[in-house]
């Protein structure tokens, strides 16, 4: 299996469309109030020298892996506010 680097223009062409579409994703984050931005996944490390260099400056690291971020968006989606379990002996989990 081939790499792409910078003298394979197909393989330039696939790394410059995934940078802008991930661009144009960050930039839709920043402008609705989002200013945490991270990069997480195996393609990571490869895709963000190819992003804006003000954008590449936005970025931080990932507080976790994928797997406690799953758990953590699992965990926000089972437990009911505190405000609506006030009145409730019930589990505070939707089934």
């Amino acid at each position: 299996m081939r790499h792409a680097d910078h003298s394979d223009p197909v393989g330039r062409r696939i790394v410059e469309r995934a940078a802008d579409a991930i661009g144009d994703l960050l930039d839709l984050f920043l402008a609705r109030g989002i200013d945490r931005l991270s990069l997480v996944g195996g393609l990571s490390d490869a895709i963000a020298p190819w992003l804006a260099p003000d954008l590449r400056a936005r970025l931080k690291g990932p507080d976790a892996d994928a797997a406690a971020g799953a758990l953590l968006v699992a965990r926000r989606r089972l437990i009911l506010p505190e405000r609506e379990c006030d009145h409730e002996q019930g589990p505070r989990f939707h089934v």
